[in-house]
């Protein structure tokens, strides 16, 4: 350990997650003290301190976990301190490393995570790379504060797709935080598709009694919501029941819908595929047209972006590597920006396809487009 050289070696970096992993299963006190110790070295790079600590963190609540918060207060707690500013240091520090970064998020469960629940949070910010937010949310579901959830909830507008995912299945693991996230769904900060059918089940069959409660109440509200369009969808199921001609239907889908959406050759493919639409049967595409934000899959809704310079983008997420995204939006025109040039990025909660599509389609040209889109391949 005391070999600088070795230590950042690969070879070094195995035998540290090996001692770790050892010293874990074995929960011998004095070995957790010498490992302390170790972690108090300051001439040890944080990336050695994050990799011994993440891999000798133990369960919360097991034995050894309990070892580590006695040391904590103790004649470690000096060490304990240090090692958390160094981190702290690290993530503040522009010119770190993003693994020496993403190594010391860890270290600030030293500290505790709710006391460090704002500075994790910050963390999810747009600028920042996928992985550093995908271990702030890893660090963050280990805390139990019911804040946690509100910090997560605070920049729910700025997560991606992907990053949103991780946070809802996050929130269903504590009921304080499942009844935030119910709450800001009912309040319209989340939207219903953020959810997804697998996680509505599993908040209305939640084990705590509340949280079924609430789930039942906010699913009813949603319900009466999207009622708010059922008008407009009665007059135009008129259209249903009328014989629509697919070759008239294929100008309505070139002029209205091939921006976003390819089929039988035409359009870009954008919004979601088309081609087994059909399988749902017509009255599902014609609500799905009436009503396009009834049930938006969470990939295809609208991000706006406040660029560094001045500029504003909008799009959807498209792709995202660590250092940038890919906004696209109608006729496939696109925006590759990275992270660091994004001052801001917020979901709008709306699909990229408008609403109001009944003041362009006149009956005759619904039931056209949907006999179009029933029988394309």
């Amino acid at each position: 350990m005391g070999d600088a050289g070795f230590r950042q070696t690969p070879v070094g970096r195995a035998w540290i997650r090996r001692l770790a992993g050892q010293i874990a299963r074995q929960q011998a006190p004095e070995d957790v003290a010498i490992v302390v110790k170790l972690l108090g070295d300051s001439t040890l790079p944080a990336s050695v301190i994050g990799e011994l600590f993440t891999h000798l963190r133990p369960p919360p609540g097991s034995p050894f976990q309990r070892q580590l918060e006695s040391l904590k207060k103790g004649s470690a707690r000096a060490t304990w301190d240090r090692l958390v500013t160094r981190a702290l240091a690290t993530l503040e520090n522009p010119k770190a490393s993003v693994e020496d970064r993403v190594r010391a998020i860890p270290l600030l469960a030293l500290a505790g995570i709710d006391q460090h629940a704002d500075r994790l949070a910050r963390l999810l910010a747009p600028h920042e790379v996928g992985v550093v937010q995908e271990t702030a949310l890893e660090t963050l579901a280990q805390g139990r504060s019911p804040e946690i959830a509100d910090r997560i909830l605070a920049r729910w507008s700025q997560l991606s797709p992907v990053r949103r995912r991780q946070a809802a299945d996050l929130l269903v693991t504590r009921p304080a935080w499942a009844i935030r996230w119910l709450a800001a769904i009912e309040s319209g900060t989340v939207q219903p598709a953020d959810v997804g059918p697998s996680r509505w089940q599993l908040l209305r069959q939640h084990p705590d009694p509340e949280v079924r409660r609430r789930a039942e109440a906010v699913a009813r509200k949603v319900q009466t919501g999207a009622g708010k369009r059922r008008e407009v969808i009665r007059r135009y199921r008129q259209a249903l029941a009328m014989k629509g001609d697919p070759a008239r239907g294929q100008a309505v889908f070139r002029k209205h819908c091939a921006a976003c959406h390819r089929l039988a050759g035409i359009g870009h493919e954008i919004g979601p595929p088309l081609a087994a639409m059909k399988q749902r049967g017509a009255e599902a595409i014609l609500v799905n047209i009436l009503d396009p934000n009834r049930e938006v899959n969470p990939e295809y809704l609208t991000y706006t972006a406040q660029m560094v310079d001045g500029r504003v983008l909008t799009g959807i997420i498209a792709a995202e590597t660590a250092n940038s995204i890919v906004l696209r939006r109608a006729d496939n025109a696109s925006d590759t920006v990275l992270r660091v040039e994004i001052e801001d990025l917020k979901s709008t909660g709306q699909s990229l396809m408008p609403t109001g599509f009944e003041e362009h389609l006149s009956l005759r040209d619904m039931a056209d487009l949907i006999a179009f889109l029933m029988q394309a391949p």
